[in-house]
C-alpha cells in the first residue's frame, strides 16, 4: 500500500502522551450461544432453501481487491440459478462471506446496505480519494494522534464509521437479513493468529460484539503496519462465568486432529486476561489473504464438517460451492536485478511474500479436502434428518483470481495496480469488468450452472 503521511508527521504521532483513550468494547455478564452475531443465523433464516450451500472467500489487496469482489458481486448478482425449486439470484443464497482486509470493506457494506452495495459504493468508495482525505484526517486530528492510546488505526475506523457505515454496529447486523453470515478477518498482533469478528471468537474475551463497530471491524482487518496502526480490544475474560467452545475439543480424523489442537490453544490463551488483558489487531491478510481458512475453521469448531453442514441447516444439501475472489499480485523481481541492498519500502513489501505462498498452500488444501468432506457427508448423511438420499453433494471450487487472466500482457497490467486505497476510476470499471469476465468463464462455474440451471 502507498504511504500517505509525511515522515514529519509519523514524528508528531510518536511522541505523544496518553490521554485520549480508543473506543472499548463493553463487556458480556454471561455467555448466551442464542444471542449475537452467529454462524447459526444462516440456519435461522426461513427462506433458505438449504441445498446448494455457497461461500464466497474476498480477498486483500486494497481498493484493487475490493473492485474485484465489487465486481464478483455484481456478476452473481446477476445470475440466475434454480434453487429450493425456483430461479434465485446466485448472490442472493451466498450463506457465508469470509472477508479480508480491502475485500473486508465490500463484504460489511454488503452486509449492511445490501442492494445499496451496488447504488453507491462506487461513489463512496472505490471512485472517491479516500487516500486524499485520510491525509487530512490525520492533519485535522493530530493533538488526539499525539496520545498513547489513539492511533492512525483509530482515524480509519472512525473515517470508516462515519462514511461508509454511518456508524453501525454489529448489534445492527443481529437485526438484519440472517444471510450472508459476513465474517470480518484480522490478525493478533502478538501471535499472528486469525481474530474473526463473530459472536463466538468475542466470547472468549467476555465482551459484547453487538459494540463494536463495523467502522472498527473493517479497520482492524485493513490495519497493514507500518501504514495504520493497530486497532485495540478490551479482555474481560473470565468475568462471564464459564465459556464453552463448541466442537473444537471433540474427536475428529487424523487430518484435523492437529488443526483442532491449534485452534484450542489459540482459544486458550483469551482465556487468560493476566496475559492477555488487550488484544491488537492488524490486517487479517498477513496470515491468510485469500480469506479461505473458514471453511476448515468453520469445520473445526463444530466438530467437523458434516456438524458444520448440519448446523448451517444443509440437511438436504445437494451442491456445495465456494468462491474464492482473489487481488493478489505476482512477485516483483525488479530487486533481484540489482545489487544494491533493498531499500525500506522493497524489504517491507517483501515480507508479504510468506502470507502470500501460505494462501496458496490454504487453496489447495481446500481443493484436497472435498474428497474427504465428501465421503464423510455420504457416509453419514441417513443420520441427518429429513435427508433425502445418501448420495454425497458435488463440490465446486470457482477460481476470480487476476492469476488466471489468459492473456500474459492484459494479467500484468492488472498485476500492476498498486495495493491502494485510492486507484482511478476507469482501472475501477476494469477490474469491475474482469471479475465478471474470470467468473463467467470459470469451469466450475459453467459446471455449476450445467448441473443447476435456471
Amino acid at each position: 500500500m502507498r504511504w500517505f503521511v509525511p515522515c514529519a508527521l509519523l514524528f508528531v504521532i510518536a511522541i505523544g502522551g496518553c490521554d485520549v483513550r480508543h473506543p472499548i468494547n463493553a463487556p458480556i455478564a454471561t455467555q448466551d450461544l442464542s444471542k449475537g452475531y452467529r454462524l447459526q443465523r444462516v440456519k435461522a433464516d426461513p427462506d433458505n432453501p438449504g441445498d446448494v450451500l455457497v461461500i464466497l472467500t474476498l480477498s486483500g489487496g486494497g481498493t484493487r481487491a475490493a473492485s474485484l469482489a465489487y465486481g464478483t458481486m455484481e456478476a452473481l448478482r446477476d445470475v440466475k440459478l434454480r434453487m429450493g425449486g425456483r430461479s434465485r439470484s446466485l448472490l442472493e443464497e451466498v450463506d457465508i462471506i469470509n472477508a479480508v482486509s480491502g475485500g473486508s470493506i465490500v463484504a460489511a457494506y454488503y452486509a449492511l446496505h445490501r442492494d445499496g452495495l451496488f447504488r453507491d459504493f462506487e461513489q463512496k468508495f472505490l471512485k472517491r480519494d479516500v487516500e486524499g482525505q485520510l491525509r487530512a484526517e490525520l492533519l485535522a486530528n493530530l493533538p488526539r494522534l499525539a496520545q498513547s492510546q489513539f492511533s492512525r488505526g483509530d482515524v480509519l475506523a472512525e473515517y470508516f464509521d462515519r462514511e461508509l457505515f454511518n456508524g453501525a454496529t454489529y448489534a445492527d447486523l443481529t437485526k438484519g437479513n440472517m444471510r450472508p453470515f459476513v465474517v470480518i478477518n484480522a490478525a493478533a498482533l502478538s501471535t499472528g493468529a486469525r481474530f474473526p469478528f463473530t459472536q463466538g471468537q468475542f466470547d472468549l474475551l467476555c465482551s459484547d460484539l453487538g459494540s463494536v463497530s463495523l467502522g472498527r471491524a473493517v479497520a482492524a482487518s485493513a490495519a497493514l503496519p507500518p501504514f495504520f496502526s493497530a486497532i485495540t480490544l478490551e479482555s474481560y475474560a473470565g468475568t462471564c462465568g464459564a465459556v464453552s467452545i463448541p466442537g473444537i475439543g471433540a474427536k475428529s480424523d487424523a487430518v484435523r486432529t492437529r488443526v483442532r489442537t491449534v485452534r484450542l490453544e489459540e482459544a486458550r490463551t483469551y482465556l487468560d486476561r493476566l496475559r492477555r488483558p488487550h488484544i491488537h489487531l492488524v490486517d487479517g491478510g498477513l496470515i491468510d489473504n485469500l480469506g479461505l481458512r473458514v471453511a476448515g475453521d468453520f469445520a473445526v469448531e463444530q466438530g467437523g464438517f458434516f456438524e458444520l453442514v448440519d448446523a448451517l441447516g444443509y440437511h438436504d444439501v445437494t451442491h456445495i460451492v465456494f468462491i474464492s475472489v482473489n487481488a493478489e499480485t505476482d512477485p516483483n523481481y525488479a530487486i533481484d536485478q540489482s545489487p544494491d541492498t533493498p531499500n525500506f519500502w522493497q524489504t517491507l513489501n517483501a515480507l508479504k511474500l510468506p502470507g502470500r505462498a501460505h494462501s496458496f498452500e490454504v487453496a489447495d488444501q481446500l481443493r484436497s479436502s472435498f474428497e474427504l468432506w465428501r465421503d464423510e457427508l455420504r457416509a453419514r448423511r441417513p443420520i441427518l434428518r429429513n435427508a433425502a438420499s445418501d448420495a454425497a453433494p458435488r463440490f465446486y471450487f470457482i477460481d476470480v483470481s487476476l492469476q488466471g487472466i489468459a492473456d500474459e500482457t492484459e494479467r500484468n497490467a492488472f498485476q500492476s495496480i498498486p495495493t491502494a486505497l485510492t486507484i482511478d476510476p476507469a482501472t475501477v470499471d476494469r477490474l469491475r469488468s474482469v471479475a465478471r469476465k474470470l467468473l463467467l468463464e470459470s469451469p466450475d462455474f459453467k459446471k455449476l450452472v450445467a448441473d443447476l440451471g435456471s
